[in-house]
C-alpha cells in the first residue's frame, strides 16, 4: 500500500512537472508578441463556441427525435386501438378466464398480426395493472402485471406515452398508453 501510494505520488509529480512545462511553453508563445496573443485567444474562443454548438445541437436534435418517435407511436397505438375494437365479437372487455378458447386463439393471432405490421410489442391490461394479453405469447406468465408507471399514465384517462431506459442495454424505450 505504501509502495503504491509512493508510486501515485511520483506519477502525479512527474505529470505536474508536465503540465507547468507545458504552461511555461505556451505562456512564453503567448507573450511573444500581440499576433500571437489574438491567434490563442481566438483559436480559443473558436473552439469554446463549438463545443457549446455541438452539445446543444446534440440535445435539441435528441428532443426533436424522441418527440417524432413519441408522436409514430401514439399513431400506431390509437390504430391499433381501433383495430382491435372494430373486431366483431371481440371479447375483449371479458376477464381472461372468461373467454373460449377460439376467442384467445383468435385474439391471439390479431394481436401478433397487428405487432408485426407496426413493429410493436402490445400488451393489453385491465385498470388493475394485470396483463390480460400480449402479442409475444411466451412472455406472459399468469398473473403478471405491468411497471406502476404505465398503470399510472393509463389511470390518468388520456392517451399519453411514457419514456424509460432499458436498465441492460441504456437504451430509451417508449411506450403508449391508449385507453380501450
Amino acid at each position: 500500500l505504501r509502495k503504491s501510494g509512493e508510486a501515485l505520488k511520483k506519477a502525479m509529480g512527474f505529470l505536474l512537472k508536465i503540465f507547468l512545462s507545458i504552461k511555461r511553453f505556451l505562456q512564453a508563445q503567448f507573450n511573444k508578441n500581440l499576433y500571437t496573443r489574438i491567434l490563442f485567444t481566438n483559436v480559443t474562443a473558436f473552439a469554446a463556441a463549438l463545443i457549446i454548438l455541438v452539445v446543444f445541437s446534440n440535445l435539441m436534435v435528441k428532443q426533436v427525435v424522441f418527440s417524432q418517435v413519441q408522436q409514430e407511436l401514439l399513431r400506431e397505438a390509437k390504430r391499433v386501438n381501433f383495430a382491435l375494437l372494430e373486431q366483431p365479437d371481440n371479447g375483449w372487455s371479458e376477464e381472461p378466464d372468461q373467454r373460449t378458447g377460439d376467442q384467445i386463439q383468435a385474439q391471439q393471432e390479431l394481436l401478433k398480426y397487428l405487432a408485426d405490421v407496426y413493429d410493436v410489442k402490445i400488451t393489453i391490461f385491465d385498470m388493475k395493472g394485470n396483463i390480460t394479453a400480449i402479442s409475444a405469447e411466451q412472455e406472459m406468465v399468469p398473473g403478471s402485471k405491468i411497471g406502476d408507471k404505465y398503470l399510472k399514465a393509463f389511470q390518468k384517462g388520456a392517451v399519453g406515452t411514457v419514456q424509460t431506459v432499458e436498465q441492460e442495454s441504456g437504451l430509451p424505450i417508449f411506450a403508449a398508453v391508449v385507453p380501450m
